[in-house]
């Protein structure tokens, strides 16, 4: 199994899918340093299928685009996972009177989803 893609990979790879172009030229209109380390990072992703090269310009693959959204998915479920009570019912709880029992099961419903939608995700190739 390849090893997971870093912090400044997955960063780029998420800019290359926002902005749907990178190009040396100035085309994408962002860069990560240099226009040298963005080419550098770049080259690494075309070199795991996430994005494809043609001359000086990047386009993210649909891999690459998989990638990004399983790892808003990930994103989303440590957020919620990780809130404590106050968060829970700041989230999900205004208008009901604090009930925390309402909270809490809205907070493990929007995480059933989004595991069945990761789950979904990890699954089609």
């Amino acid at each position: 199994m390849s090893r997971p893609l870093g912090h400044v990979q997955i960063a780029i790879l998420a800019s290359l899918v926002e902005h749907r172009i990178w190009s040396r030229r100035g085309l994408g209109g962002w860069l990560w340093d240099t226009p040298g380390n963005t080419e550098r990072v770049l080259d690494s992703l075309v070199k795991r299928g996430f994005a494809a090269q043609n001359g000086n310009t990047y386009i993210p693959t649909a891999a690459g685009k998989k990638s990004i959204k399983i790892q808003k998915v990930k994103s989303e479920i440590r957020l919620l996972e990780n809130m404590n009570y106050d968060q829970v019912c700041d989230s999900f709880g205004s208008g009901y009177g604090g009930d925390s029992g309402f909270c809490f099961e809205m907070r493990d419903r929007n995480l059933s989803i989004l595991r069945k939608k990761l789950r979904k995700l990890e699954k089609t190739t």
